[in-house]
């Protein structure tokens, strides 16, 4: 029995140390993702084309309704 709580216990703790793992690595994504939509919303386009300059508009609508 006691050989049973010790694997329980040590398949909790691996468990425990991937959800860790899994947050950090979401963690990681969401400030990745927002460092790119701040680069879009600061985005220059008065040198852009019209075409170029819609669709970072398009793109900056999209993430403000995000937040």
């Amino acid at each position: 029995m006691k050989g049973l709580r010790s694997s329980n216990t040590d398949t909790s703790q691996v468990f425990k140390d991937f959800i860790k793992t899994s947050k950090k690595g979401m963690l990681i994504k969401e400030q990745k993702l927002r460092f790119h939509e701040d680069r879009i919303i600061m985005m220059d386009t008065s040198t852009m084309t019209a075409k170029q300059g819609d669709y970072i508009e398009q793109r900056r609508v999209e993430i403000m309704q995000r937040r």
